[in-house]
């Protein structure tokens, strides 16, 4: 039988929890969050400043590795990561609609090969995503990572160099790796040239959801060509709404809720309800009934 993927993407930071996920470990070690990413800013501009590259990730991946070689923080090994993810906190269910909403589809329409699939991109780490409550109910985590001293043959067993760094305008790349298959299929160009009708999946069956303008490139591809794009805000945080409502009056997204996934919300009802529709008219598109009229 044939398959047929809805993927939703989620951004992590804002979206699924109220504040970056390093706010917990920061804190924990008695840093303040606002001074270690005034840090990452000044990092950033003094590397600018002396006509030298640098993004958002690459500045405070840097910064982190600099604070444990401080000793401000303690040498993390990637294990460590996985474990601090374990504090990570979610926004009200989170949890329970990431597994209910694959549930359903998955049971209801399984026997029309179609599958709901959930993505997180995010500039945040990847092993604390792994390591938190949801990674159960995830298929695929993009984002940024380190790796250990013993791959690069050095002594130290601990985090020593960094392997990728996801900013906004690489989030749509796996877009792309979905839409072709290449994110399942190692042999498959990204790249390359490809017919949309031998794409596995269109990205009138894909959803992003996000929360801010540092993911306006995302927004962007997914909008443009008839994905579904969902804002999302925190209403406990002084001007998340107005950030919202600006994507909006800049057909940036299709709709602004906010950050509640509970069980009937206005979110959650909103992208189970997508979710169906989508099934249902993949199922109509493919359906091969020879009417008489």
């Amino acid at each position: 039988m044939k398959e047929y993927k809805i993927v939703c993407f989620y951004d992590f930071d804002g979206t699924l929890i109220p504040d970056t996920m390093f706010h917990p470990i920061l804190a924990e070690y008695g840093i303040d969050a606002e001074d270690f990413f005034n840090d990452c800013d000044k990092f950033k501009q003094r590397v600018l400043g002396d006509n030298l590259q640098i993004d958002d990730e690459h500045a405070y991946m840097n910064v982190f590795m600099k604070y444990i070689n401080e000793k401000k923080l303690p040498p993390f090994t990637n294990d460590d990561l996985r474990e601090l993810g374990k504090r990570i906190q979610f926004f009200p269910g989170v949890i329970d609609y990431f597994k209910r909403s694959k549930e359903r589809i998955n049971q209801e329409f399984n026997h029309e090969g179609i599958k709901l699939e959930h993505h997180i991109v995010s500039t945040g780490n990847r092993q604390i995503i792994l390591g938190s409550e949801i990674a159960p109910y995830v298929d695929q985590v993009i984002a940024s990572e380190y790796i250990e001293g013993s791959y690069l043959g050095l002594p130290q067993e601990t985090l020593a160099s960094i392997t990728s760094a996801i900013g906004p305008n690489l989030k749509p790349l796996h877009f792309f790796s979905v839409n072709k298959g290449a994110d399942v299929d190692q042999n498959i160009n990204i790249q390359g040239r490809m017919s949309k009708g031998n794409r596995k999946v269109p990205f009138k069956r894909m959803v992003y959801v996000a929360d801010g303008f540092t993911d306006v490139p995302p927004f962007a591809v997914m909008y443009d060509r008839n994905g579904l794009c969902v804002g999302v805000y925190n209403p406990l945080t002084i001007g998340s709404l107005e950030r919202g409502k600006k994507l909006v009056t800049e057909g940036r997204v299709h709709k602004l809720v906010g950050a509640d996934y509970t069980e009937g919300s206005e979110l959650s009802l909103i992208l189970e309800n997508k979710f169906r529709r989508i099934a249902l008219d993949t199922i109509l598109e493919n359906s091969q009934l020879d009417l008489p009229f």
